[in-house]
């Protein structure tokens, strides 16, 4: 089964704020969340977020950087839609 993603505005405004270098790789692990949300998810502790929120972390590493991004989403009473609520990453640089 292949959900839905909806964006709220505070993630859209999350996503447009990423290092372009960053930006399409997370547009990316959107697509794969879309494919198996379950096996990629852990439960956020609340607060500060909702109840029965998920994250999705992932490391990518370019340029001489280790971006930490964390997708933070639920699933909608429709139950084929994952709302994504923020993006957010960290970024680590590389020790040559």
């Amino acid at each position: 089964m292949s959900f839905e993603i909806a964006l709220t505005r505070k993630a859209e405004a999350d996503l447009a704020r990423l290092p372009a270098v960053l930006q399409e790789h997370v547009s990316n692990k959107l697509l794969e969340l879309r494919t198996l949300p379950s096996g990629k998810r852990r439960a956020v502790v609340s607060p500060p977020f909702p109840p029965g929120g998920m994250i999705y972390e992932f490391a990518y590493l370019v340029a001489g950087h280790r971006y930490q991004a964390m997708v933070f989403y639920r699933f909608a009473q429709d139950e084929s839609t994952l709302v994504v609520t923020d993006i957010g990453y960290t970024d680590l640089e590389v020790s040559p």
